[in-house]
């Protein structure tokens, strides 16, 4: 039962945009990936959340790439404080 409000706890925070940073989405991704789950419910909102966390990455990473447009001297920026932001 924890797991499942954790999980939906996560999705709301990466519906809202309080998730963004490359890194704790990545981690977030990653451990979610890593997890195996014995409950096919707990596994199906695992993988809800890992979608909802790769699109929010593709959008902060369109937002950076309109960003550097604007002004590429952001770019060693944003490459030290998000990084992989460059891989979506």
């Amino acid at each position: 039962m924890a797991l499942n409000q954790w999980l939906t706890n996560a999705r709301r925070q990466l519906d809202n945009g309080e998730l963004d940073s490359m890194v704790l989405l990545t981690r977030l991704t990653e451990r979610l990936n890593a997890t195996q789950f014995n409950d096919q419910g707990l596994a199906a909102a695992a993988r809800q959340v890992v979608l909802a966390a790769d699109a929010r990455k593709r959008k902060l990473a369109a937002y950076y790439r309109g960003q550097i447009a604007k002004n590429p001297a952001l770019a060693p920026q944003v490459d030290r404080l998000q990084p992989g932001w460059r891989n979506w």
